[in-house]
């Protein structure tokens, strides 16, 4: 759920916390006095469990959004000391969008972070060397391709990369292939 009041746009959690029987209010209430921030609860959740993982799942979460002018370098900071968290960093980037049911995630998206990267990485190699050779060069652009996105993505563009460059007939056609995955730097010139 996107929130309507323009003056409040991120949406933080606060992990392992639970209201128990204090209000919403008094949770607003204790945050401007605590950390001199108005907030606007969203509300309690509770979190999935991951057999793969190895976690129990059931903790509460609190959901809740920060008023723009109060995101200053104080807070950023401060915000640690309590356990909260912006909502991409913990669904975007630390891949822990597991933690959350379809619901949530769908009435809570991401407001940054999953925007769709305009450029390529960028491959610097040298493909009149030992780098040259196809199976290395695939090597490194899965290297890349898994530290610029993150892992849902990067395994799916790997495994899509994979099974072209395997049906290719040509060195040409495999780093054409490759090519776009990542931008392929080329200092030998071979490949242009």
């Amino acid at each position: 759920m996107i929130n309507n009041d323009n003056e409040y746009d991120q949406l933080c959690v606060m992990q392992g916390t639970t209201l128990g029987d204090k209000t919403k209010e008094d949770f607003e209430k204790w945050m401007k006095q605590t950390l001199n921030v108005r907030v606007k609860f969203a509300e309690e959740v509770i979190t999935n469990g991951s057999v793969e993982r190895e976690e129990e799942g059931g903790r509460h979460d609190l959901l809740f959004y920060v008023h723009n002018d109060d995101i200053t370098a104080s807070f950023c900071t401060e915000r640690f000391k309590v356990g909260i968290r912006w909502w991409e960093d913990v669904v975007v980037f630390n891949d822990g969008s597991y933690l959350y049911t379809q619901e949530v995630l769908d009435k809570y998206p991401p407001a940054w972070g999953n925007e769709p990267m305009t450029t390529k990485p960028i491959l610097p190699i040298n493909l009149d060397s030992e780098q040259g050779n196809i199976f290395s060069v695939m090597a490194m652009a899965t290297k890349l391709l898994k530290g610029t996105y993150k892992n849902e993505e990067s395994k799916r563009l790997v495994n899509e990369m994979t099974e072209k460059v395997h049906k290719q007939k040509s060195y040409k056609d495999a780093l054409n292939v490759i090519n776009e995955y990542v931008e392929i730097q080329d200092e030998s010139g071979i490949y242009e």
